[in-house]
């Protein structure tokens, strides 16, 4: 069993692997029909945004590895990147997005924060397609008991037919629940980038937060929140039929703190916007501490300024992270049983 486990481990670390080097190049632009080479787009801006946050260039992110929770330091021209657009509609699409001293963010226009959710949207889309790609193939070899193939594809010298065997039953579900999500991403991706066409937002609802302090941390990044803050449960992903109350969140370093962005679909809103307004009611420290916790639950394409990294690990904050990161990688718990962390500037 040991030997099983250990075989599963490297797998896992091997998948990662070939993730990276055959990520999908597809420009998503124009209903996904444009043909032009990809270039790597950022979702994070790298100019204003990361270079806020950067120490000598680079800053961290969170990574999910065979061993669990890892912060890893990225180069400020990799970090947050997806090879999602081509550079004409990267550019043409997000030009108003890129903000500098002369064109900075206002969170009252829509068409804004269109754009920013779009970009983080476009980024789990990619993110999605790849997953599915990936998986389709493995579950296929694996169905077959081809061990060979599997070693081939992945480069691994000793993998089992008995690693494979348990590992098809985990794929099939896990494929089943990733084309339904890619297919409820495609779904919004394509209805934030009607709304932004037309210059007509009347499909997308926002709650907009601005906190005071030294930015720390940037985030684009799509997810359902499981609870509200009173611990009722607001999705349940047993079902296939439920229809998941998505929430694009967009995290932006400012000049005077940070400006955190929420954006869903109205369809959303008879759930989604009872659960804003308790955030609402909280104070800024009360609301520092649940963010932290929502990103750290359900982001993984966040930008984690060095200064903050050095300040996690003299706290040991990291040990906090890294047990938030065990706890809800496969189950869902209400934000008060969450340990608090500190991702934002205690400063005011």
């Amino acid at each position: 069993m040991a030997q099983i486990a250990e075989e599963r481990r490297r797998l896992i670390a091997a998948i990662d692997d070939w993730h990276r080097r055959n990520a999908i190049q597809q420009c998503l632009a124009q209903d996904e029909s444009c043909t032009a080479p990809v270039i790597r787009a950022h979702s994070v801006q790298g100019s204003y945004v990361i270079d806020r946050l950067a120490r000598d260039g680079h800053v961290y992110m969170f990574r999910r590895g065979p061993d669990g929770f890892q912060l890893v330091l990225e180069g400020r021209n990799r970090a947050t990147t997806f090879t999602g657009f081509c550079q004409s509609h990267d550019l043409a699409l997000f030009r108003e997005v890129d903000f500098d001293g002369a064109r900075p963010f206002n969170p009252e226009s829509k068409r804004q924060l269109g754009l920013l959710s779009l970009r983080a949207v476009a980024r789990e889309y990619w993110t999605k397609l790849n997953v599915c790609k990936m998986y389709q193939r493995l579950l296929c070899l694996a169905t077959a008991h081809d061990v060979e193939a599997v070693r081939q594809m992945f480069n691994v010298s000793s993998l089992h037919e008995e690693t494979l065997t348990t590992a098809v039953q985990f794929l099939r579900q896990f494929l089943t629940g990733t084309i339904e999500s890619t297919s409820r991403i495609q779904r919004l991706y394509r209805s934030l980038y009607t709304q932004i066409q037309r210059d007509r937002f009347h499909l997308m609802h926002s709650c907009v937060f601005s906190i005071n302090g030294e930015a720390t941390i940037a985030v684009a990044s799509v997810f359902a929140p499981e609870f509200d803050l009173e611990g009722r449960q607001l999705n349940t992903f047993h079902y296939m039929e439920t229809d998941p109350t998505d929430v694009v969140l967009t995290i932006l370093p400012s000049d005077a703190g940070t400006h955190v962005l929420f954006t869903f679909h109205k369809r959303h809103a008879p759930k989604l916007e009872p659960f804003f307004n308790q955030m609402k009611a909280l104070k800024e420290h009360e609301l520092k501490q649940i963010l932290g916790k929502m990103v750290v639950m359900h982001c993984e394409n966040t930008v984690l300024a060095p200064r903050l990294v050095d300040a996690l690990t003299t706290t040991e904050q990291l040990n906090k992270i890294k047990q938030i990161f065990s706890n809800t990688v496969f189950k869902a718990l209400p934000y008060d049983q969450v340990p608090d962390v500190s991702l934002f500037s205690t400063g005011g």
